[in-house]
């Protein structure tokens, strides 16, 4: 159950954040999944989340996560991964750059019978700062 756990939540992120192919994951999300984010004003329903995902990446060009760490117990998974790109649009409050950046970002996902039904996500936006040097 552990590692059919990660492999859902490996599949879910390149869906997701990769190929920003939708169409093919809300089998891997549970009826009433619910996502919070740190820069997130309120939790958001799936259909919200995929459009928040929508809106990063056609933010950042060239976007990639690159699961940098991937732990497991029960029916609990969190990844540490590394989000990169070029900012073409304002995104997480910061202005566009020429500059590719990489976020930081710890998730943690709750799954039930094999779907997720939540997911909560810090992204560590001072990195970025740091990167183009604002403030």
């Amino acid at each position: 159950m552990i590692e059919e756990n990660k492999r859902t939540v490996i599949k879910l992120i390149q869906l997701v954040w990769n190929q920003g192919n939708h169409a093919l994951v809300r089998p891997l999300l549970d009826v009433g999944f619910v996502y919070q984010g740190s820069l997130s004003e309120a939790p958001m329903d799936a259909q919200e989340f995929l459009d928040h995902a929508r809106s990063i990446r056609e933010s950042v060009a060239d976007f990639h996560v690159a699961i940098e760490e991937i732990v497991a117990e029960n029916d609990s998974v969190v990844t540490f991964s590394s989000l990169a790109g070029q900012l073409v649009k304002p995104v997480f409050g910061l202005p566009p750059s020429d500059r590719v950046v990489s976020l930081p970002v710890v998730s943690i996902y709750h799954l039930r019978h094999g779907r997720v039904r939540d997911l909560t996500t810090l992204y560590d936006v001072q990195a970025i700062k740091r990167q183009l040097g604002v403030s």
